[in-house]
């Protein structure tokens, strides 16, 4: 029996966002609070049965990271600093990251540099390799509900293509999970120690 090809999708910012919200003080902790190491974490979800063809082998075939970058002459240490954070994760030849300029506001500095495009990105992705059949399993991490039309659509596609999301588990921040009602949707729950096995401590500002 060939083994179910799983591609992980990961809105990065967000699922660091999140897991400050879920295990730590977000307003408070220094920023290298929260990382994870996408890989080990996209390992851990494709290596996991779920009801998504029960009892067939999976296989992790790509990990997808999508992910804002400061634009180098406004933001040069955090430019670096992501830089050097994408070069890590694409280290590896199963891995692909579509890091997309950040968007500063007139009032940026006082108002904050946000990301724009990336869900949309994400979104575009997601289906479109649905509908080639270059997954059997999509796997998507974000609390993000602008993607879930991209889930319904996937799941509209029928049986022969399955999707399922992610989330951190915290009695802090509650359970909040992408659905897509009246159709079920697997969810994967990350609690504290899922976190702790793959957190990524390195601080990125130092070369």
């Amino acid at each position: 029996m060939p083994n179910r090809r799983v591609v992980v999708f990961i809105d990065y910012q967000n699922a660091y966002r999140e897991a400050r919200r879920a295990f730590f003080d977000d307003e408070n902790d220094p920023a290298i609070v929260g990382q994870f190491d996408p890989l080990a974490l996209a390992h851990a979800l494709a290596s996991k049965q779920t009801s998504s063809f029960p009892g067939e082998p999976r296989q992790l075939k790509e990990l997808r990271i999508y992910c804002g970058l400061p634009d180098p002459v406004k933001q040069g240490q955090g430019y670096a600093a992501t830089s050097r954070q994408i070069g890590k994760w694409g280290s590896d030849p199963c891995v692909r990251v579509f890091a997309r300029p950040l968007r500063y506001p007139p009032g940026w500095p006082r108002e904050p540099a946000r990301q724009k495009g990336v869900d949309v990105w994400l979104a575009v992705h997601f289906l479109g390799m649905a509908i080639r059949r270059d997954y059997d399993i999509g796997i998507l991490i974000s609390r993000d509900t602008d993607l879930v039309p991209a889930l319904e659509e996937v799941q509209a596609l029928g049986n022969t293509v399955a999707c399922e999301v992610a989330t951190w588990a915290s009695g802090r921040v509650g359970t909040g999970r992408l659905r897509t009602p009246p159709h079920p949707l697997w969810c994967h729950y990350l609690d504290l120690a899922a976190f702790q096995a793959m957190q990524d401590p390195r601080d990125y500002n130092v070369p």
